[in-house]
């Protein structure tokens, strides 16, 4: 199957603030995206691997296995990564969980994020990239030849880019997201199937699982060194003192200080996450 993404010379040009004014009215595109979401309504079920790739760091690929159903929603997700190993993300009758380290968490409802988990499948393009109306769709032609011929539409959002790869079934199979610094990401989907029979119990927990309550997980399990203190709370740093300086490493290969993070805001929240984290991940939808 052919494959077609921008040369880095065109990739160079992708600050988002420039590339947004480039955007122009497009019939073939704004079809090829409409067509695309009406397909994505009409899914029964959806199941493939997901490979996911950075520029920065081209050689640490994440693999993700998605099983969706639809009527009633149901979402299994297998994420595993070289760095931050694997955790497992379920949705059904019995509510959202998350597996990671052995143990099982107890997470919020998923179902209004899942918009932003691949294009067309509980949403629309626009809402994937950010939701706003201003996202415009510019059409890069079409590729390949009658056996398996794909429709490359660029997606220009108010701060993000991404370069859709919409097969002739009108399924998303291959997305670039642009990064600001012009970086960008690849996700590429394999073992696709399309509105194939899920049995309930691949969205079960396994048998005998002991659901752990996200609240029991911030329950100091060493002594503390005074009476009633928590641990963890004895080594933060005291309100009015001055953070610690640190540089830490990007997803994309850079690098990011707190003195460059801060500079210029009255406030910065800094958290500090991985998708092996169950607490984390159930977190992060009252973050966004």
């Amino acid at each position: 199957m052919q494959r077609f993404f921008a040369p880095k010379a065109a990739l160079a040009l992708a600050a988002l603030a420039t590339l947004a004014p480039l955007a122009r009215a497009d019939e073939k595109a704004d079809a090829i995206i409409k067509e695309a979401e009406l397909r994505g309504k009409k899914l029964n079920s959806f199941s493939a691997t997901l490979t996911q790739t950075s520029s920065g760091t081209p050689d640490k690929a994440d693999k993700i296995e998605l099983k969706i159903r639809r009527a009633p929603t149901r979402l299994k997700v297998v994420m595993d990564s070289p760095t931050d190993g694997k955790v497992r993300l379920y949705l059904n009758d019995k509510g959202g969980f998350a597996e990671t380290g052995g143990k099982i968490i107890k997470i919020p409802d998923m179902t209004k994020d899942l918009a932003t988990l691949w294009p067309t499948i509980f949403g629309t393009v626009s809402e994937y990239i950010g939701g706003t109306k201003s996202t415009k769709y510019v059409t890069q032609g079409t590729f390949g030849d009658d056996g398996h011929a794909v429709d490359i539409v660029d997606v220009i959002g108010v701060k993000k880019m991404a370069r859709l790869t919409i097969n002739g079934e009108g399924i998303v199979e291959a997305i670039r997201n642009t990064l600001p610094n012009g970086k960008f990401e690849d996700m590429k989907l394999s073992d696709l199937q399309i509105d194939e029979t899920i049995a309930d119990d691949v969205f079960n927990l396994p048998d005998g699982a002991k659901v752990i309550d996200p609240k029991d997980l911030s329950k100091p399990d060493v002594p503390s060194e005074k009476p009633g203190e928590d641990p963890m709370v004895a080594k933060l740093v005291p309100v009015g003192k001055a953070a610690p300086a640190f540089t830490l490493k990007t997803p994309t290969g850079g690098s990011l200080s707190l003195v460059k993070a801060v500079s210029g805001h009255k406030a910065t929240l800094i958290n500090f996450w991985a998708t092996w984290c169950g607490p984390c991940m159930a977190e992060l939808p009252k973050l966004k």
